[in-house]
């Protein structure tokens, strides 16, 4: 009970205080994400890495009694494509399409963060900023 009213008379007061401050801030400004259209580009797989699964006995004390805790690794087919923008993904089947020093059409679009704020004060909120957050990877096919 101490531990409770120790909480709502001096830790609650700050959390409202932050939450407060977090949803004015906020609320002045809207942000949305917003991805481009489909972009390509010229790429060269530069590595490959095929890893097998396989499992792994790790030995676990608890109290006085040793287990055997089971570690799951999965399958890896890391493949690195390297152009304009780099990408590097674990995935079977574009790691199946390519060899080592293969050309690759790399397709991906750009993901934007977009704010906007109501400069004016007439309702209406108006794009006040646009910035590159991301590349979202999306095929890669083989250049013959």
């Amino acid at each position: 009970m101490i531990v409770l009213n120790y909480l709502r008379t001096k830790i609650a007061p700050y959390i409202l205080a932050v939450g407060l401050f977090a949803s004015l801030v906020s609320g002045c400004k809207e942000t949305r994400k917003e991805l481009s259209d489909l972009l390509h580009e010229d790429a060269r797989v530069m590595s490959m890495e095929h890893h097998s699964s396989w499992i792994q006995l790790m030995p676990m004390q608890v109290g006085e009694v040793t287990t055997m805790m089971t570690i799951v690794h999965p399958e890896r087919n890391e493949i690195k494509f390297e152009g304009k923008v780099n990408f590097e993904l674990n995935n079977k089947q574009i790691y199946g399409r390519f060899n080592k020093d293969d050309s690759a059409d790399v397709s991906y679009r750009e993901e934007y963060e977009l704010t906007f704020e109501d400069l004016d004060k007439d309702g209406v909120k108006e794009q006040t900023g646009k910035v590159l957050m991301d590349y979202k990877f999306v095929d890669a096919l083989p250049k013959r």
